[in-house]
């Protein structure tokens, strides 16, 4: 997948990313961390939903700096998290799936910056988290071929 700076532009703000001299094999480098995460995730979801849940978002979140490391760029701290949501929903994938990494972060945040109410993950919550992960860092890795 070819991405260029134009194309960044048209959905970010340009401090929200830079330029890199990342490689295809960076990128490579960050979906195995992405995979590695979304195994770590599987193998915490009985004891532990929230870290769980956390992990499956990052595994998510680092698959889409895969793409773009892969292209040479970055997101940087001025575009933060909401960047990858901006990526994500950018239709530059083909799967409707990345649609739901926007509320795979808002239910991250809740858990990793409470307010009043504590909330954890549900069990089904955390199911379809996995599941749509699996199908993300499938066409990731499809990307890299």
């Amino acid at each position: 997948m070819q991405i260029s700076s134009e194309y960044l532009q048209t959905l970010l703000p340009k401090e929200h990313f830079e330029v890199t001299e990342t490689t295809l094999e960076d990128g490579r480098r960050l979906l195995l961390i992405a995979q590695k995460h979304h195994i770590a995730a599987q193998a915490i979801s009985a004891i532990d939903t929230d870290g769980s849940y956390q992990l499956v978002y990052d595994a998510a979140r680092k698959a889409l700096q895969a793409i773009l490391s892969a292209n040479g760029f970055r997101i940087t701290a001025a575009g933060g998290h909401y960047a990858y949501v901006k990526f994500a929903e950018s239709g530059a994938l083909q799967h409707q799936v990345w649609t739901e990494f926007r509320l795979m972060r808002l239910l991250r945040n809740s858990l990793e910056y409470p307010n009043n109410d504590v909330r954890t993950v549900s069990a089904d919550e955390l199911a379809s988290a996995h599941e749509h992960v699996k199908i993300m860092l499938a066409e990731v890795e499809h990307l890299f071929q």
